[in-house]
């Protein structure tokens, strides 16, 4: 068989499925018996094969018939049985039930809007002015002793920008620092002022544009060397020295002091102290620090009290007034002398008669007078006096009836107070009735 495939130039495909015939027969023999065991035999039915002609190229198979084979080949022939009374049985019909299946809700999303981002217009203003807020205008720091500088903390309000603010510029005179980087929320700066100087400064702010504000009005601060000055005395006014209150021993009495107010040009004026001392005793503090230029006692009357004020600076450098004295309790004073007025002194009056009307006349006190006594007297030639009249009177005037013409008369008036307070006596003042 090789050697003919060789002879007849045969390709192995096309010889593969020629040996596969003989296979091909059998099977269908196979399935006739099964077939014949349950059912009736078919008429067989033979087919026969014509004879191969096999051809030497791929084209000519595809174009080959059947002719009579080959004298050295003989095919056999099969011969298959077919059942002419085969019938195909169905198979079962499924049956389908129905699910329910729910109608999907179907969400809808808007598709969102374009949003339209206008670019920004450039930041052309400058920032808010910065406002200075310490060291207050004016005001003073005192260096420590042996001390060349004083620490000194500036602060100011924060600026404010749309771009945001970048940093601050401090200027100080007499030095001058420019473009200091803070953080924003840092405004402010501490220097190492040196004593004894006076210094102006003032702040601007800058965006992040690079746009700058206005600079801030300067403020004026100064540091000054320690103060060992005292401030000036207060000056007491009121009651007057060596004044007297009157009231009845045992009460007591509410007295108002008051003083003018003292000066200190270095560190300032803290205040007051009001000290009073009772007839007796110790000195001793009356009040607090006082920021005003009086103060209210109680006291007792019948005494004798002494007063001063003291005043004090910021390094507690102290100044001490003037000592006044007051008196405090029943009237212990006697009336001033009674300035006589008329008849004036040496005066001649004449006289028609024996005797003569004369008024006498003096000007009246300030104090509390309860009365007056008035003395006359008559002057002999060889000097000797004689007390003639001695009268009272709560007026500041008397008239004598019965004063004899032809003689010299002296004449004095005394007050007596409320206390019963014996004044002294006026001067004598002469007076010739011709």
């Amino acid at each position: 068989m090789d050697d003919f495939v060789k002879k007849q130039g045969i390709r192995a495909p096309f010889m593969k499925m020629y040996s596969l015939i003989p296979l091909f027969i059998t099977l269908i023999g196979v399935l006739g018996a099964c077939a014949s065991e349950s059912k009736p035999k078919p008429t067989p039915i033979t087919f026969s094969f014509g004879t191969i002609t096999p051809v030497s190229t791929r084209a000519a198979v595809s174009t080959a018939t059947a002719t009579t084979a080959p004298d050295d080949i003989s095919p056999p022939t099969a011969t298959a049985t077919a059942l002419s009374t085969a019938t195909d049985i169905p198979p079962p019909t499924p049956t389908f039930t129905p699910t329910a299946t729910p109608s999907p809700t179907v969400t809808l999303t808007p598709q969102p809007s374009a949003t339209l981002t206008p670019t920004p217009a450039p930041d052309r203003d400058p920032p808010s002015i910065p406002q200075i807020t310490r060291p207050i205008n004016g005001e003073r720091f005192e260096c420590e002793t042996g001390r060349d500088t004083r620490v000194v903390r500036l602060e100011f309000s924060p600026s404010s920008d749309p771009s945001g603010v970048a940093r601050y510029e401090v200027q100080i005179q007499p030095r001058s620092y420019k473009e200091i980087e803070f953080n924003v929320q840092e405004t402010y700066m501490v220097i190492d002022a040196t004593c004894g100087k006076e210094y102006s400064w003032s702040v601007n702010a800058m965006d992040r544009e690079g746009n700058r504000s206005e600079w801030s009005p300067k403020n004026k601060f100064s540091v000054v060397l320690p103060d060992q000055n005292p401030p000036t005395k207060p000056t007491l006014v009121s009651p007057p020295n060596n004044d007297a209150i009157i009231c009845n021993k045992g009460e007591t009495k509410t007295i108002t002091f008051e003083w003018n107010a003292a000066t200190d040009a270095d560190s300032g004026l803290a205040g007051y102290y009001f000290y009073i001392q009772q007839e007796g005793q110790n000195w001793s503090p009356a009040s607090e620090l006082l920021k005003i230029q009086s103060f209210t006692q109680r006291v007792t009357c019948g005494y004798w009290y002494a007063w001063v004020v003291k005043s004090v600076d910021n390094r507690e450098n102290t100044n001490t007034s003037n000592l006044y004295k007051l008196y405090v309790g029943p009237d212990i004073w006697p009336p001033n002398k009674p300035q006589l007025d008329t008849p004036s002194s040496n005066q001649q009056l004449s006289c028609p008669g024996f005797y003569r009307e004369v008024q006498f006349t003096w000007k009246r006190l300030q104090d509390s007078i309860d009365r007056y006594y008035i003395e006359i007297r008559k002057v002999y030639g060889q000097g000797d006096t004689v007390i003639v009249h001695r009268k009272e009177t709560s007026d500041t005037s008397i008239t004598l009836f019965e004063l004899e013409c032809g003689l010299v008369y002296d004449w004095r008036v005394v007050a007596v107070d409320q206390s019963e307070n014996v004044g002294d006596w006026s001067s004598w003042r002469r007076l010739t009735i011709e």
